[in-house]
């Protein structure tokens, strides 16, 4: 036939079709779902010939469109799907753009809106496809595909409060074509098995971590081109392979707690932050671990969190960081004093750091705070150090009053009696006439 049809399915109704909806078969034509309306049928496609534009809304609480085989999102020609305020889409295999010179475009968008896919998603099968999932809603398949054959580029973008992409297999981002993820501010996106970028040669895989969650088992490059843009964000990985770059990103191993694996270099710069948490004695199984084979490049923040009810005990070690070699130090350190009279201090070694539970003022770490701690704050008066390293119990990168403050505090606590009133007012009296020496 000739002109554009437009059906509109309101307040409950129901159409159950025994084979399969096409909407712009040879003409351009629209589809709207809503106020608890419902459609099912076999197999749907929007846009199923070329030069013809299929759109469908599925909008509002219990507005459904249930599909129980494939959903084609511009076959031949353009589709555009827009589930809104709460509408649900179910399919098996879902294709945003399926031939070659299609386009295809969905967004899923506000609390409650979802897609299901109970099989795999194909974001720019073999032409042009845009994923949006913004305030709220939610897509799940098992495995995922953007810019999935050699003709094929695919655009995925998260982002908004609650907005997220469940991918209970792998996702490949660039599989043989061109894939690009965005993930921002409020977005989460999640990958059970591997995330591969750039899946073959002559593919090419891009994703962005500027804001909200990305959470996978394994992150790798394959043979094709591979970026990994670490801007902003939370990461949470078991194993990254390559070189990893956060530049202004929070890593946080494994979910509380795990281990990180960077089968590379680590880099962070120094908007970077580094999240551990804590929870007990034992690596990945208690706290928070990174373990890197090649160098840590270290710049940025240290962030500390304990995981409740955990309270370490004093001198209790851990090891939050190994790699082949450490280069730098983190410039700021947050969570230190998360227990009250106790300073989680990281310790600096050749290829590891190690965290230990101190008595603030004990910055010789002999578990005494007494004349040795002394010596070390006065050796180093004035000074710029590593910020929480142990002569910088302020945690200011500066030895000076507040860290003779700490010492001082805790003067005599630790292994062994603590001095007569009378000997600790002779210590400050001799610290005093100390620094006036060097000062002249």
């Amino acid at each position: 036939g000739t002109g554009n049809p437009t059906l509109a399915l309101i307040n409950n109704a129901t159409a159950s079709i025994s084979g399969n909806l096409r909407v712009a078969d040879t003409n351009t034509a629209s589809l709207t779902v809503e106020s608890g309306a419902d459609v099912s049928n076999t197999t749907g496609y929007l846009g199923y010939d070329s030069g013809v534009s299929g759109e469908v809304t599925v909008s509002g609480a219990g507005s459904a469109w249930n599909n129980s085989d494939n959903l084609y999102v511009g076959y031949f020609g353009t589709g555009a799907l827009s589930i809104t305020s709460g509408g649900e889409v179910s399919n098996t295999y879902g294709y945003v753009c399926y031939e070659s010179g299609s386009f295809g475009e969905v967004t899923v968008s506000g609390v409650g809106s979802a897609w299901n896919n109970s099989g795999s998603l194909y974001v720019g099968y073999s032409g042009t496809g845009v994923l949006s999932i913004t305030d709220g809603g939610e897509v799940s398949n098992t495995w995922g595909f953007v810019g999935s054959h050699s003709t094929g580029s695919g655009t995925a973008i998260v982002s908004g409060a609650g907005s997220a992409w469940t991918n209970s297999g792998n996702l490949h981002v660039g599989h043989y074509g061109t894939g690009v993820l965005s993930i921002n501010t409020g977005g989460a996106v999640s990958v059970a098995g591997t995330m591969t970028i750039g899946m073959v040669s002559g593919s090419n895989g891009t994703v962005n971590l500027e804001g909200g969650s990305l959470t996978a088992e394994t992150i790798t490059a394959g043979d094709g081109s591979a970026a990994f843009n670490f801007t902003g964000g939370t990461l949470h990985v078991g194993t990254f392979t390559g070189d990893l770059a956060n530049n202004g990103g929070t890593l946080a191993p494994g979910t509380s707690p795990g281990i990180t694996n960077i089968q590379g270099d680590y880099t962070q710069a120094s908007a970077g932050i580094m999240q551990i948490e804590i929870g007990g004695p034992a690596a990945g199984a208690e706290f928070d671990q990174v373990a890197v084979t090649g160098t840590a490049n270290l710049d940025g923040t240290l962030e500390f969190s304990l995981i409740a009810p955990y309270t370490p005990d004093y001198y209790n070690e851990f090891i939050i960081l190994t790699a082949g070699t450490i280069s730098g130090a983190f410039d700021a350190v947050t969570g230190y004093d998360a227990v009250a009279n106790m300073t989680l201090m990281p310790v600096y070694g050749a290829d590891n750091i190690t965290v230990i539970a101190i008595i603030p003022g004990d910055v010789s770490l002999d578990e005494f705070v007494g004349q040795d701690d002394l010596d070390i704050i006065l050796g180093s008066w004035g000074d710029n150090v590593v910020v929480g390293s142990p002569a910088d119990p302020s945690f200011d990168g500066f030895v000076g009053q507040d860290d003779l403050d700490k010492v001082l505090g805790d003067w005599g606590e630790g292994e062994g009696s603590i001095p007569e009133p009378a000997s600790a007012s002779l210590l400050l009296l001799g610290a005093a006439a100390i620094l006036r020496r060097r000062r002249k």
